[in-house]
């Protein structure tokens, strides 16, 4: 029994050193800040508004998260080696993502490298660091509505097609019937040519 409790005990004492060790590595793995301007144009669209205090920019999906500075600089501490995606969050501006890049170096740093970020692709053309960051665009929440159109209303529904056609036709028909009179004037040249044929032939 002691034997058993000796053995438990190293097994234990083993465990605590791993996970001591793996703390240790954890704590000890290079990090680097990432740095970079989001920049607002004042004119056209995105003119009238103060859009800052309203930007957030995601690391990871929220594994870090910052708030830009009034003039719009920005800082993300922690970052660790390997790939990272950053979204910058606003609910009136669209942000492409941008595909960041660290690497070690051989002094123990790590190096930054930023490019366009593609969902499809992954990374795209290389951007320059620090970053500098622009909306591409502004969120629109309503769809524009569509003009109507009475021909694209006749084209999807061929029922309506027919309709419209049978009544042009009652339309049209009683037009293309001769007038009662204008009938009449036209029989009277007639019925005086085939008298005198009646006459002779008897």
């Amino acid at each position: 029994s002691n034997l058993r409790i000796v053995a438990v005990d190293f097994q234990h004492q083993a465990m605590a050193v791993r996970l001591l060790c793996l703390a240790a590595a954890v704590a000890g793995a290079a990090t680097t800040r990432l740095q970079g301007q989001i920049s607002i144009p004042s004119g056209g669209k995105f003119s009238g508004k103060s859009y800052m205090s309203s930007t957030r920019l995601i690391l990871d999906g929220g594994v870090h998260e910052a708030l830009p500075s009034a003039d719009g600089s920005f800082e993300i501490d922690g970052v660790s080696e390997g790939a990272h995606s950053l979204q910058v969050a606003h609910p009136e501006l669209k942000f492409e993502p941008v595909f960041v890049e660290t690497t070690s170096r051989r002094d123990g740093t790590l190096q930054v490298n930023a490019f366009q970020q593609d969902i499809q692709h992954g990374k795209q053309a290389k951007l320059k660091y620090p970053l500098s960051l622009s909306p591409t665009d502004t969120v629109s929440y309503f769809e524009a509505r569509e003009e109507f159109n009475i021909l694209s209303v006749l084209y999807k529904n061929p029922m309506m097609l027919m309709m419209v056609f049978m009544g042009g036709m009652m339309f049209l028909l009683p037009k293309l019937q001769p007038d009662p009179e204008t009938l009449k004037q036209l029989q009277q040249p007639q019925a005086s040519e085939e008298a005198p044929a009646r006459r002779k032939a008897k």
